[in-house]
């Protein structure tokens, strides 16, 4: 592609547009029967190219003495249906513009970091970052912040294990938090028997043959530890959303292990600062209360 357009630049130097200057081919298939006509620059060649062939005999198509028996075979050929064949050439041009259109349509149909309900001024006043709500669970099992304009679900499935859940209505599917409460492994009493936190990414990422490690830390509020895993799953394993960033928190209290587990797209995490800094506010805010 790059190097065909080079050659038409080098042919018509004067051309503000190779591609309108550059010549093509046209074949007029005809139930079985086919015809090329003359490469003709593209602004001017249609008109000339549908002339030419319904005027086979006329002088500025150079066509004269054209036998009688070409004359009635062009004439039937040109009461048949007619489906137009472009060259390769024209079909790799017209490929590479729809390519163009289609990224830049699928560049301005992303959301942006907040879902469009969120205001201007929605969040609590002087949270860094901006955007982000303080969140209690009723029950008193948690808190932590939540990005403004994500929905809460609050009819929970009876007997399910998660106790707070919310999504970006934008993102559905794709962003996600969710907050988690059952039994502690058989033997673990303190977060510490769970291992580092390098030890429970790395559980994490092995749920899936593509799992892959992007961070792991300690975190500590009110003198209880918190594991945090930062994994990526890609391909088949995350489906139609592409690659996607998991957050998982977990900590140990009273004999009962509590998981928070927050969702993104990888690309929207690498795209947006403000998906990063959501990221990061909600994994920070993230505490048990019991």
């Amino acid at each position: 592609m790059i190097s065909n357009q080079a050659s038409n630049t080098a042919r018509f130097p004067n051309s503000q547009s190779s591609i309108s200057r550059s010549t093509w081919t046209v074949h007029v298939r005809r139930k079985g029967t086919s015809q090329s006509l003359r490469a003709f620059p593209l602004n001017t060649g249609v008109h000339k190219a549908d002339h030419c062939w319904s005027r086979s005999d006329s002088p500025e198509c150079g066509n004269h003495g054209i036998p009688q028996r070409q004359r009635e075979h062009e004439a039937t050929v040109n009461r048949l249906p007619v489906e137009f064949v472009f060259s390769r050439r024209v079909a790799a041009i017209m490929c590479s513009v729809l390519g163009l259109l289609s990224s830049r349509h699928a560049a301005l149909a992303e959301n942006g970091p907040l879902p469009s309900t969120c205001g201007s001024n929605d969040g609590d006043e002087g949270a860094v970052p901006p955007g982000v709500l303080s969140y209690i669970d009723p029950s008193g099992y948690f808190r932590l912040v939540r990005p403004c304009g994500w929905r809460i679900v609050a009819r929970l499935p009876q007997g399910s294990s998660v106790i707070g859940s919310f999504y970006n209505p934008e993102e559905p599917g794709a962003e996600t938090l969710a907050v988690y409460r059952a039994p502690a492994p058989p033997g673990v009493e303190e977060t510490q028997q769970l291992g580092t936190a390098r030890d429970v990414a790395t559980s994490l990422a092995a749920i899936a043959p593509n799992g892959l490690i992007v961070d792991a830390k300690s975190l500590e509020h009110g003198g209880r530890s918190y594991l945090l895993a930062h994994v990526q799953f890609g391909g088949n394993t995350a489906g139609m959303f592409g690659a996607v960033r998991e957050f998982r928190i977990v900590t140990i209290a009273s004999g009962v292990q509590y998981t928070m587990r927050l969702t993104t797209t990888r690309y929207r995490y690498l795209a947006f600062p403000q998906v990063r800094d959501l990221a990061n506010a909600i994994c920070e805010s993230f505490e048990v209360l019991v």
